[in-house]
């Protein structure tokens, strides 16, 4: 029974690999690849899948999968790959850069450093939830909206008031 079973496998998956092939030669008839499946296929997978192989076993090698706190950040290690391996720029290749380095200014960087959950101990995370938790529980009462209301109208007439003395006195 299983070898009947076997049998059908193989035939479908003959099959399918005779239709990828005409598929294949089809397109090429034509000239050029025009499918975008096709330009994911040959451009970008091409290039982007070896680039995250290289980036897992870098993960392997810092024990990224072993440990939730890590320095190893996946992100910076791709970017580096796909940096130093760019087909346009072939010279990179010979000259490993580390990414970093050209990106990375933690003057100007909007990225802090370690990660809060790095930083804070759990006392001090538990301290800010509840302040959240607690801060919204009071916006939602209604006589804190109706407050909010209140000086929002006030505000908006105060400007109103604001702008006809500044055009009064301007002009």
């Amino acid at each position: 029974m299983s070898t009947i079973w076997e049998e059908i496998i193989s035939y479908d998956q003959s099959m399918l690999d005779l239709y990828t092939q005409r598929k294949k030669e089809k397109r090429l008839q034509k000239g050029r690849v025009t499918l975008t499946s096709d330009y994911f296929e040959n451009e970008i997978f091409s290039q982007l899948i070896p680039a995250m192989r290289s980036t897992l076993n870098m993960a392997m090698q810092k024990c990224a999968l072993k440990h939730q706190k890590c320095i190893f950040n996946g992100i910076d290690c791709l970017a580096e790959v796909l940096f130093n391996r760019n087909p346009k720029h072939t010279d990179r290749a010979n000259n490993w850069t580390p990414a970093y380095f050209l990106f990375y200014d933690p003057e100007t960087s909007i990225r802090p450093k370690y990660p809060l959950s790095w930083i804070l101990t759990r006392k001090q995370a538990a301290l800010i939830i509840q302040k959240w938790v607690r801060g919204y529980k009071v916006r939602k009462q209604k006589e804190v909206q109706e407050m909010k209301e209140f000086w929002k109208v006030r505000l908006k007439n105060d400007s109103r008031v604001i702008n006809v003395h500044l055009q009064v006195y301007c002009c």
